[in-house]
């Protein structure tokens, strides 16, 4: 499976800022741009294979999730594209944010 298109969602949007703002005011500008750098190198490595995600049905039916440094990106394939749904930090409570 190649070439999904990518659509990340308006709130996952808003994780990567905040993200990226949270890292540049801990770490500074170089380490906050590398952490996103690698989540995007993540996303794009979603796109060709789309299934190495592990499976996650207890949170949303057919959704994944990949670990990428401290946050997870939860995803879910849909015919021809991969829907970003959320990226969180690996200790926040996932479920608490899917009930929502």
């Amino acid at each position: 499976m190649k070439g999904f298109a990518l659509e990340i969602s308006a709130i996952a949007q808003k994780d990567l800022e905040h993200i990226y703002q949270y890292s540049l005011s801990e770490w500074g500008v170089h380490r906050a741009s590398h952490y996103l750098s690698a989540i995007q190198s993540k996303l794009i490595e979603l796109s060709d294979n789309p299934k190495m995600g592990q499976e996650r049905p207890d949170l949303l039916t057919n959704t994944r999730i990949v670990f990428v440094g401290s946050h997870i990106i939860f995803y879910l394939i849909t015919e021809q594209r991969l829907e970003i749904l959320r990226v969180l930090h690996e200790r926040q409570d996932q479920i608490n944010y899917f009930e929502q």
